[in-house]
């Protein structure tokens, strides 16, 4: 079959389990502040979204006077974990590898910053399947937007989007390609309701890309 397919991956509750490094970073935080510390629920909705909103909550729980210092805080032992405790989802590498091999070109979309973003392909030896990775690098910047850069920069095609949240979802039909729901990660199923298929563990994603790409040619 030929390599001419483009499949582009979310990172967080897709390819990585970012809750083994934010949830434990605000609980660390939270007891060096002397703070209530909230519940993994509470934290695990915010991975995925934009930092800015992150951040943001972050900043509801503690005084204002010591706000800054505890996002600092939460900042830097994120960036810690996510090399020290941060896992990728079993089987990512080989999943990723044939992908590789059998669609052509592998992208990454996520609304991680730079460095976060850096450190995970860096930990956790990433980078080297990826033809292009967009992070989110403004506040502007929206999954839609940062998807419609990728399919610009590289012209593979079909293509399509592999996420564990609705943006994800969206970002690609608003784009004109096909998402592939990743509900092994953080997002809801009613968040996946509109995927074109669903993946109950990253092993069945190469079988779900070839099916869902012989659909678009």
């Amino acid at each position: 079959m030929p390599r001419t397919g483009l499949v582009i991956f979310d990172l967080d509750g897709t390819l990585f389990r970012a809750d083994l490094a934010t949830v434990g970073s605000v609980r660390w935080a939270c007891r060096e502040f002397g703070l209530p510390t909230p519940g993994d629920a509470d934290i695990v909705q915010f991975i995925g979204r934009p930092s800015s909103d992150f951040y943001a909550w972050l900043r509801t729980l503690c005084p204002p006077a010591m706000a800054a210092e505890f996002v600092s805080a939460v900042d830097g032992a994120e960036r810690r974990l996510t090399a020290e405790a941060g896992r990728l989802y079993p089987e990512i590498h080989p999943v990723l590898t044939e992908l590789r091999t059998s669609v052509g070109k592998l992208a990454l979309c996520t609304n991680g910053r730079q460095e976060y973003v850096e450190t995970v392909l860096r930990a956790h030896h990433l980078a080297p399947f990826f033809a292009a990775v967009r992070y989110r690098q403004t506040e502007a910047d929206n999954k839609p937007g940062m998807v419609r850069d990728l399919l610009a920069q590289l012209h593979d095609r079909p293509a399509i989007m592999v996420g564990d949240r609705q943006m994800d979802i969206e970002a690609a039909h608003k784009n004109d390609i096909r998402a592939i729901g990743a509900a092994y990660g953080y997002g809801s199923a009613q968040e996946l309701s509109d995927a074109d298929a669903l993946a109950a563990t990253p092993t069945e994603l190469p079988a779900l890309v070839q099916r869902l790409l012989r659909r678009q040619k």
